[in-house]
């Protein structure tokens, strides 16, 4: 309960940027009916609400702790690390994978060669619900942007064939 009267008491204090700067952040991890849920919000009190509830929902889906406190440790490093086009790195698709299933237990970096783009695929050893996952990047135009392209995560982006994608033309 007290954590709840602190959040509120945070985002009371918050002024309309930041505001929607953390509503911002939030849309990054939020579930596809989350999403809906915050494209309906019409006011600042409304969306203080949301983010009290979304981060007290998933501080309960974890067992306890801060999800906020989690997501918000890694944000500068996901920030500074996946920046791409002048967006932030959390707009990012790496950036998003990382702040959503924390760090990977292992990366395979292919760098750019005659038969193939640039490429990453991240391996996690256990996501919940989900075992073994990989989350497939890659840089198709070789310009330092790094788009998933496949993944065998429920939800995410998923082409079995995703070794076709990276192939040069």
């Amino acid at each position: 309960v007290a954590m709840a009267e602190d959040d509120e008491i945070l985002y009371a204090a918050m002024g309309e940027e930041e505001l929607a700067l953390n509503i911002d952040h939030v849309r990054v991890i939020a579930s596809s009916p989350e999403r809906t849920a915050l494209n309906g919000l019409d006011s600042d009190e409304e969306r203080r609400n949301y983010l009290v509830r979304f981060w007290r929902d998933r501080d309960r889906a974890a067992g306890g702790g801060s999800a906020r406190r989690t997501f918000y440790s890694r944000l500068p490093r996901v920030n500074e690390q996946y920046r791409q086009g002048g967006q932030p790195g959390y707009k990012s698709d790496r950036g998003r994978v990382l702040l959503v299933y924390g760090p990977p237990s292992g990366v395979d970096r292919q760098s750019f060669n005659s038969d193939t783009a640039p490429f990453e695929v991240w391996s996690y050893e256990n996501i919940p619900s989900e075992g073994f996952s990989e989350f497939v990047f890659v840089d198709q135009f070789n310009a330092g942007e790094m788009t998933l392209v496949h993944s065998t995560v429920t939800g995410e982006v998923s082409r079995p064939d995703w070794q076709q994608e990276i192939l040069s033309n």
